[in-house]
């Protein structure tokens, strides 16, 4: 019998030790923050959209936020997106 995978991916070491979130979860926060779907983000990123809920799971949970308001506040007072 198969092991199943894991339920998230290890973050990228350098990041997590420097407290900050991977260029990609960046990438996405941004994009998101943006109002775009997450097939959307998906394909301006060309990776799958699972692939872009493990992003954004991982960063609500690194940011101890809950919604996509919280996480454009959060893209907006640090100027990611300009």
């Amino acid at each position: 019998m198969r092991n199943s995978p894991p339920a998230t991916f290890p973050r990228h070491a350098s990041a997590h030790e420097m407290s900050e979130l991977t260029d990609r979860e960046t990438q996405v926060a941004i994009l998101r923050s943006r109002g775009m779907s997450i097939r959307n983000v998906a394909r301006a990123m060309g990776i799958s959209h699972k692939t872009v809920e493990v992003h954004l799971r991982n960063t609500y949970i690194f940011l101890d936020v809950h919604d996509v308001a919280s996480l454009t506040r959060y893209v907006v007072e640090r100027g990611l997106d300009e």
